[in-house]
């Protein structure tokens, strides 16, 4: 299925932090919560995380805190502390659906599909306008081989935000593999009028009509797709195929 798929703390970060503590003290929630925010989005993590810890202390009931540690502990490749605080601000705020996609993404990074599927599944309960909730757990169905799971909430997600290539490419992806070419087909069309160099979906659509005995467009696609991604690493092989599909089937004005 091409195309799918999901440090330490250094001496400055340490005396970085010692300031930081020093001008928190009194600043309220919001405003820590925000200089937290700030910080992970300039990729310092560590300080973001001395921020969020007087906060905790200051304030245990904070559901908020416990989520952005959680992202700082994630960004700091420490999963095992950013599933627990993630945990806990799911228990602290369980009608947060953002919480809940969070620690579905970390269980779907950890190989937990499952785990992932079951708080997506409270999430779309919360928040059943997010399309980004029925795309991930469309792609935890495909890897427990639920292609008709994953097409049913692929098209929730299409619902929802018709005009993202990624969801057709997805779907298309889905329906070919179970052998619904023409359904993948009009999915893969769709995906290009959508993103005219999406590559991938190129080479999807040029599969796809080898299935459906259309070897000339199949050749055109992977020629597209070549043209799109000079450098690909299959290039040999999609090379290949192309020679292979004009031996069998010459391009027409060229039969000898």
């Amino acid at each position: 299925m091409k195309g799918l798929f999901f440090r330490t703390i250094h001496f400055w970060g340490v005396m970085a932090g010692v300031l930081l503590l020093n001008s928190c003290f009194g600043a309220s929630v919001a405003q820590q919560l925000g200089q937290s925010q700030s910080l992970l989005e300039e990729s310092k993590p560590d300080q973001a995380l001395i921020i969020l810890g007087q906060l905790i202390e200051r304030e245990p009931e904070s559901a908020e805190a416990y989520y952005w540690r959680g992202r700082a502990h994630k960004d700091l490749s420490d999963l095992t502390r950013a599933l627990a605080d993630y945990s806990q601000a799911i228990a602290l705020d369980p009608q947060q659906s953002s919480y809940l996609l969070e620690r579905g993404l970390l269980f779907a990074n950890e190989s937990k599909p499952e785990e992932a599927i079951g708080d997506w599944t409270k999430a779309i309960a919360i928040d059943p306008s997010n399309s980004n909730l029925f795309y991930n757990r469309g792609l935890a169905y495909i890897t427990l081989d639920k292609p008709f799971e994953a097409i049913a909430d692929w098209s929730a997600a299409i619902e929802l935000e018709p005009e993202n290539a990624g969801f057709y490419f997805n779907r298309g992806t889905a329906y070919r593999y179970i052998q619904q070419f023409e359904l993948a087909l009009a999915d893969f069309n769709r995906a290009i009028e959508l993103v005219s160099d999406y590559a991938n979906a190129y080479y999807n659509r040029a599969l796809t009509q080898t299935y459906l005995g259309q070897p000339r467009e199949a050749v055109k696609n992977l020629r597209k797709y070549l043209a799109l991604e000079p450098n690909a690493p299959d290039r040999e092989a999609v090379e290949a195929e192309m020679n292979r599909l004009n031996t069998l089937f010459p391009p027409i004005g060229k039969q000898d």
